[in-house]
């Protein structure tokens, strides 16, 4: 619970300290774009692209057919979306949890990624890049450790809200509830 909105606000966070910030919801992953790695990365692609209100044209047009997708993808990303900017970007990939049942593009796309946090650890253009990966279930996939994106950065485990926590929401959210409703919230069953 509350992990989009914790993604809302580092994004925010980001934006506030000079960040160009983007984030992009796996939900709208259509099944078709799930089933292919280079449908899939040509969404990312686009979907960012999309999201920074830049043409979106591009990922078509720059495509190279000859190149693997994870090639495409990091040279896209690269050039058109890194170099081109002085100011970093901050991209929260919320609902990742979304590609865990399709093991080919996840093992490709996650170790893409951890492709990503390496470069940046050497490569000016790649610095500017920072994650912000959200998943609701543990990874249930078999990733290589050194291809995981999973065991780099800082990862934030958020625990089931407290009943004070969700009264607290409740006033936030300036909602008439009584203890009862609040109750049969936090447990449904």
């Amino acid at each position: 619970m509350g992990k989009s909105s914790l993604m809302t606000r580092v994004l925010h966070h980001a934006e506030q300290h000079g960040y160009r910030t983007a984030s992009l919801s796996f939900q709208q992953a259509d099944n078709v774009r799930l089933a292919d790695l280079d449908k899939f990365l040509q969404w990312f692609c686009a979907g960012v692209t999309r999201k920074l209100k830049l043409p979106t044209n591009k990922v078509a047009e720059l495509w190279d057919y000859f190149l693997g997708s994870k090639d495409n993808s990091s040279e896209y990303f690269e050039n058109e979306l890194l170099t081109e900017f002085t100011t970093p970007l901050a991209l929260g990939l919320d609902d990742v949890d979304r590609i865990f049942e399709h093991q080919e593009i996840a093992s490709d796309f996650f170790g893409l990624l951890r492709t990503w946090h390496e470069q940046g650890k050497n490569n000016d253009t790649w610095k500017k890049l920072r994650l912000v990966i959200v998943h609701s279930k543990e990874v249930y996939i078999p990733l290589n450790i050194n291809q995981s994106p999973f065991n780099v950065g800082t990862a934030v485990e958020l625990s089931e809200f407290t009943l004070a926590q969700v009264q607290e929401l409740v006033q936030r959210h300036q909602l008439e509830w009584t203890d009862a409703q609040i109750e049969r919230l936090m447990n449904p069953t």
